[in-house]
């Protein structure tokens, strides 16, 4: 089983999407499980980060909070792969 816990994560969304931020950061912990689930070397070892940066993303206000979840949450698990890369 692979155990994964965020403390704290700081979303930084454009004003457009300020209504909506809440159900955002919800799809992306749902978009998090699925990919470590989908790939589960991402949990294989055991790290602990102070910090991870992820570029920024261009989002389409047009798309759902469920995609865009996802769009971020796949964009911290390639930010997730090249650390570990880097560390290898």
């Amino acid at each position: 089983m692979i155990d994964v816990s965020i403390g704290r994560m700081n979303l930084r969304l454009a004003p457009v999407f300020r209504d909506r931020a809440s159900a955002i950061a919800r799809e992306v912990g749902v978009g998090l499980r699925h990919q470590f689930a989908r790939d589960l070397a991402l949990g294989l070892r055991e790290t602990s980060l102070e910090n991870l940066d992820v570029p920024p993303l261009t989002l389409n206000p047009a798309l759902s909070d469920k995609r865009l979840g996802m769009q971020i949450a796949a964009a911290i698990c390639q930010q997730l792969r090249a650390r570990s890369a880097q560390e290898m």
